[in-house]
Parts: structure tokens; sequence; C-alpha cells
């Protein structure tokens, strides 16, 4: 039909001028997705349909609300189901061809189940999804890391960056993120075993095991996604926390463990920053609720009475342009490091 030619037009449009920057990192993304992928997209529908149903949804969310937004919603939910179904045919094969399209592709249905999902539940229930798929995209990478990096987008291009110094961070946020330490030196966390849903694996932590010990690599991470954020040189950085992270810290975060969630105040913090940016069409008030959200639930946990978890959740709630923790009452005290133990373990 002759709207239907239209319709998909103006979605190729909008994914060639500004949806595509949703996934934007580094300069040679642009050539990426504004070549790369739509030429893919002419020998795959798979990807034609998930450009299309990106590009839709971002046009809904661009619209807010009424006839027109459910229109390009209606769009977004048609493509996107279309583009799952050959995406998850086309996993089958991986080879040397298909494998960064498939990567890249992982990351963008992320993005479009993310944003299809704003319309029900929890921000910290989404990011479930994205937690999954972009877990996924990496389970992809892995499969043959040279085959990714052979293709010029910052996936190659970032590699052969210098890695920075803490120095590039303010003194006001080392101060921060020295909270994060400080609490998981403090308290030990259970075993967690959570499937990742996409690719049906099951994972184990061995514990106890104190915070600092299980967490050490994505608190690593965390810390230094604050100093790529400090210059700005890799856009969305602050993701690489869930791969780095690996399966554990993913089921972690799942499960609502409170270490886990404190982290993810901090990284809420700089998903709220890059939500600042019109790139990011696709994050929205997310870091800010993020913050929030979790906030409520560890405002009665064992972290919220460690001095430096409450230090540090006021932190991450001004950062976002919320009101800071309320003080300690006289009838509340600060638990001893066996209290916290027996708390969390319990």
């Amino acid at each position: 039909m002759e709207s239907d030619r239209l319709l998909e037009m103006e979605l190729m449009h909008r994914w060639s001028t500004r949806t595509y920057t949703g996934l934007y990192s580094m300069p040679a993304d642009t050539p990426y997705f504004q070549t790369t992928i739509p030429h893919a997209a002419l020998r795959r529908s798979y990807v034609m349909n998930s450009i299309l149903a990106a590009a839709a949804v971002d046009l809904a969310v661009s619209a807010v609300e009424g006839p027109q937004a459910e229109k390009y919603y209606y769009m977004a939910l048609k493509y996107g189901t279309q583009a799952s179904a050959g995406f998850r045919t086309e996993l089958e094969n991986i080879n040397e061809e298909n494998l960064h399209i498939l990567y890249h592709i992982s990351a963008l249905l992320a993005v479009w189940n993310y944003t299809m999902a704003g319309r029900h539940g929890s921000t910290l229930d989404r990011m479930h999804v994205i937690f999954d798929m972009f877990f996924g995209a990496a389970t992809i990478a892995w499969t043959n890391p040279k085959w990714l990096t052979s293709v010029p987008s910052s996936s190659r291009d970032a590699i052969y960056l210098k890695p920075l110094t803490m120095d590039v961070v303010d003194a006001n946020t080392l101060t921060a993120l020295g909270y994060l330490a400080t609490v998981s030196r403090q308290i030990h966390v259970r075993p967690i075993r959570t499937p990742i849903a996409m690719f049906n694996l099951e994972f184990e932590t061995e514990g106890p095991l104190l915070a600092s010990e299980a967490y050490r690599i994505p608190i690593a991470q965390l810390r230094y996604s604050f100093a790529e954020d400090a210059v700005d040189r890799i856009k969305g950085y602050v993701m690489s926390l869930i791969t780095v992270g690996g399966p554990e810290f993913v089921a972690a975060v799942k499960a609502h463990e409170p270490m886990a969630l404190f982290m993810l105040m901090y990284f809420g913090v700089l998903v709220n920053r890059s939500s600042s940016q019109e790139t990011r069409w696709w994050l929205g008030t997310a870091g800010r609720d993020i913050v929030s959200e979790i906030s409520d639930i560890l405002e009665n946990s064992p972290i919220a009475r460690i001095p430096e978890g409450r230090l540090g959740m006021s932190w991450t709630r001004e950062q976002v342009g919320l009101p800071p923790l309320a003080d300690v009452g006289l009838g509340q005290s600060f638990c001893s490091l066996t209290e916290i133990e027996s708390l969390f373990l319990t």
C-alpha cells in the first residue's frame, strides 16, 4: 500500500537523522549506523524490521500521547515482533559476516524493548530487560571478538584508546565513590542463582563473600565509568557495567541484592547525565527514576544504616535532582559490623 511505503520512508528518515544516535558512542558509529546497517537491512529482513521498529518507537516517544503516538506504538510493536523472530533465527548461525550486525541489533532491540515497556511497570523492572539483552549482546561478541572489531565502529576504535586515570574525576565525586568502596568492605552477600532469560543460562556465586570481593570487578568498572563521563569521549560508557559485571552481577540486580542495588544508584547518576543529551532519546527520566526507586527500597535496609551507605545514597539523590535522605533520627542508630552481617545473611 502507498501509505505503508510512505510510513516506511518516514521511519528510515527518522532512523538516519536521529534514532541511530541512541546507540552512538564514538564518531565511527555515525557511518556505521547510517550506511553499514541500512545496507545490511537490504539483505536481511530482521535488520530492516529492527530499524523500522526503533524509529517508530522513537517517534512514539516524541509524540508523547494521543492518536499519533498510538499509531507509532502500533507500528513499533508490529515491526519489533517481526524483528525479534528473525533475530532469534539468525542467532542459530553466527559467522564472520553477521556477528557485528547481530551484536548491534541485539543492543538496538534492547532499546526497543525498554522503550516499549515504558508504558507499564517500574523503571527498575524495565532495566532488567536492558541488563538481560545487553549481556546477550556481549555474549554474541564473545563468540569471536576479532570479527566484531574488524568492522569500523566504536567497538573497534574503543580498544585503541589510552586508559584514563581517576585524576580526571572531581574531588566531590571521588569522595562519593569512596563511600561505595567503604560499604562494600563492611557487608557480605549471599549466593545468587538467577537465569539469564535470553539465553536460558544459570550462574551461582560462591558465598557468602565480602561484597568488595564479590563485586570487585563491577565496582572498579563503575568507578572508571565516572572517569569516562568526565572527559566524554565514549558516550554511554556506563552501560559497560552490565557486560563487565558479568552474569553474577546481572543476577544480583534482578534479585534486588542490596549491595548491587546500591551500586545501581551510582549507575543511575551516569544514566541521568546521559539522558540530558538529545542522542539518548530513549532514556527519558530513567536515571532519576532508578535512583528514586532504589532509594525507597534501600531506605530501611542495612545499607542505609551504614554511615557511608547513607551518605552515598544522599549523594546519588542530589546528583539527579532529588533531596538528600533525612538525617538519622534519635531513635535510630547505625549498625555494628556484626549486626550488618546478620541482617544481610539471614
